[in-house]
């Protein structure tokens, strides 16, 4: 940290400080002198002060400014414990009106948080005022009727806000469901789920909308991602599981295109700059080509049930080959995503002699197929299926392929001849079939 860092500090601590004093003086004077006469008489009982307290927090949506205000009126000697602490308790719910004023017009989740931040202020405040009044009764905390000071009124406010969370973190599912049976789902908003963050709101601030989306991208890729190489898992140990897990992951990376291009769409009328117009291009090109991907994994679902259906048995060669090649799809897929969440132009130049390998691969097991099948050494029914599954694994490097490009031509790069063939031998002899 410099030092002009620590200046800034130093001065707005004294700032701070300085204004605290200013107000306190100020609202002294505003009362004639009569400041302490008049909370009296607002906060005469507790339910009042706790009323105020939440009041002036709501008004000024802010729970610092209004624990602020409070640490200043101490200075005047004007308040006394058994004042302070019920409008800390107010101030406490009071600071949930801004969370709830933002949830307006958002999405259900947003709602259920506001609704879950109002509850554990409220029935922190109703457990606290129940104990602590309570024991008072037999106790006498004879503390009530000295003057607080600006530090007591943080330790309070302190104290509070982690017992709260010591005493319901253990009910924080109560609090989940009290706040889904306050906001229940509703069909239409059941899209809105799936893609966190993407509200319209956000428009008006383009840069940071597109930060947005290209998250959501990202989870979107994950979700493509993992579908397939499930759906690859599925055709060697099919399972009921994984072939329904692999459409639930291909149903919410089909909402992902669906939210993320309609967003985009009304994201591009906005006055956008160079660099997120050419950022907003690639999202809208790789939405598709990584929803085309979780498509594929249906696609190999729907070979592993033929096989199953049909009792088809590939030849152990087939099934050699096929394993080398999958494993060449994860490796190309892990590489696309790896420079897509990275943003790594350069090195999505490495995607593409990867994606040769596949192609050339996919040639030489075309041809090995057809040798078997005039051998005798594979069925005609278990030869359609591997043809396809290699038309699918195929498609998926060629997505993979067009992302990289997409990546690639925001920076202008073009692939080196000399570079590219490096590589390629380097890649191919990682992948050799039998």
């Amino acid at each position: 940290m410099d030092i002009f860092s620590i200046l800034s500090m130093i001065g707005g601590l004294s700032l701070f400080l300085f204004g605290m004093s200013v107000m306190g003086d100020g609202l002294t004077q505003l009362s004639g002198g009569r400041l302490e006469q008049i909370l009296e008489k607002l906060t005469s009982k507790r339910i009042m002060a706790v009323l105020l307290g939440a009041l002036v927090t709501a008004v000024i949506q802010s729970s610092s400014a209004s624990v602020g205000i409070l640490q200043a009126l101490c200075t005047t000697g004007a308040i006394r414990y058994n004042v302070a602490i019920p409008i800390i308790m107010g101030q406490n719910i009071g600071t949930c009106v801004t969370a709830l004023l933002s949830s307006v017009g958002a999405n259900i989740n947003a709602r259920r948080t506001a609704m879950i931040h109002l509850f554990f202020n409220m029935i922190g405040t109703i457990l606290f005022m129940i104990v602590f009044y309570g024991s008072n009764v037999f106790v006498h905390y004879t503390f009530l009727n000295e003057v607080t000071s600006a530090a007591s009124i943080a330790l309070i406010h302190s104290l509070f806000n982690i017992g709260c969370v010591l005493v319901l973190l253990p009910f924080s599912n109560y609090l989940v469901k009290l706040a889904t049976l306050c906001a229940p789902d509703k069909k239409e908003e059941k899209k809105e789920e799936h893609v966190m963050g993407l509200d319209r709101r956000f428009l008006d601030q383009p840069g940071f909308a597109i930060k947005l989306c290209q998250q959501a991208v990202i989870d979107m890729a994950c979700f493509s991602k993992k579908s397939f190489i499930l759906a690859i898992d599925n055709l060697k140990h099919p399972s009921k599981d994984k072939r329904n897990r692999v459409y639930e992951l291909e149903e919410k990376v089909d909402l992902y295109e669906e939210e993320l291009n309609a967003y985009l769409i009304q994201l591009s009328s906005t006055n956008l700059s160079g660099d997120d117009s050419k950022m907003l291009s690639l999202l809208l090109h790789c939405v598709n080509d990584f929803e085309r991907i979780s498509d594929h994994s249906i696609n190999v679902v729907e070979s592993s049930d033929e096989m199953i259906r049909n009792n088809i048995q590939m030849s152990e060669k087939a099934k050699i080959e096929l394993d080398i090649f999958a494993q060449s799809i994860k490796d190309i897929l892990d590489l696309t995503i790896e420079v897509f969440e990275t943003m790594d132009t350069n090195k999505a130049k490495e995607v593409e002699p990867l994606e040769e390998v596949v192609d050339k691969l996919s040639e030489e097991m075309k041809k090995r197929h057809i040798m078997r099948l005039r051998n005798g050494e594979c069925s005609l029914d278990a030869g359609l299926v591997l043809e396809d599954l290699i038309i699918y694994y195929e498609r998926v490097a060629d997505h993979c392929s067009n992302i990289a490009k997409d990546m690639m031509s925001m920076d202008d790069l073009v692939l080196d001849a000399t570079w590219f063939k490096d590589e390629y031998n380097k890649i191919k002899d990682v992948y050799v079939l039998p």
